[in-house]
């Protein structure tokens, strides 16, 4: 038994940098990189829409989560296209989320309609 448990303390050593290397990343470059996700996919940023960008950098890791939360200018730049998506209480809970996300910053709000 203390040999297996030996074993499993050099293996969880050896593979311990790659399941922390995030950790040694500062956090003032996760943000970095995260800015420069936003101006890469512009296009892609609806806090709206689920699969987009933002949603998908804040459900990758704790760590991540935190860094998407606290910028505020992810969750700023709302597009509400009408007649492609109905408007449910869902969809108001998720703006009333997006909202609060985005504290005191001046929303950007866009109208689009579908053909």
């Amino acid at each position: 038994m203390k040999e297996e448990c030996d074993v499993l303390r050099i293996v969880e050593d050896k593979y311990q940098g790659l399941v922390s290397a995030h950790r040694a990343i500062p956090r003032e470059l996760w943000l970095d990189i995260f800015l420069y996700a936003q101006s890469e996919y512009s296009d892609d940023l609806d806090p709206l829409k689920p699969s987009g960008i933002i949603w998908r950098l804040s459900h990758v890791c704790q760590a991540w989560r935190d860094v998407a939360l606290s910028l505020h200018s992810f969750w700023s730049r709302i597009t509400l296209t009408f007649g492609e998506r109905v408007h449910t209480e869902k969809t108001v809970q998720l703006l009333q989320l997006v909202l609060d996300r985005s504290r005191l910053l001046d929303i950007s709000l866009h109208h689009a309609s579908s053909p």
